[in-house]
């Protein structure tokens, strides 16, 4: 299941200028609903490394949001469940973080 959510719901804020530690992930609501609904975050992470966890990825595309002709130059972002979940978290999902 591909899930779009929206990056200003999803992220609201980062943190820039150090490595990264679980915690600061784990500060993004989507990644917090994700770790708290379908399952752990993987740890520990590469720099490069796809943000994963169990039963679920998230992803940008950029490619779709450059070739749809649109001056919006930020990806769709994604999150994939790989796994079966309750139908009622997939309607909290779309409340919570849907465009």
């Amino acid at each position: 299941m591909k899930l779009e959510f929206d990056s200003d719901k999803g992220y609201r804020s980062g943190v820039y200028g150090r490595k990264l530690d679980k915690e600061d992930y784990l500060s993004l609501p989507i990644v917090k609903w994700c770790n708290d609904k379908i399952g752990e975050i993987n740890w520990p992470k590469d720099v490069n490394e796809v943000l994963t966890g169990d039963g679920w990825d998230i992803y940008s595309d950029w490619v779709e949001r450059l070739s749809d002709n649109t001056l919006d130059f930020a990806p769709r972002l994604y999150v994939i469940i790989n796994k079966e979940i309750d139908q009622r978290l997939v309607t909290e999902f779309w409340i919570r973080f849907g465009k």
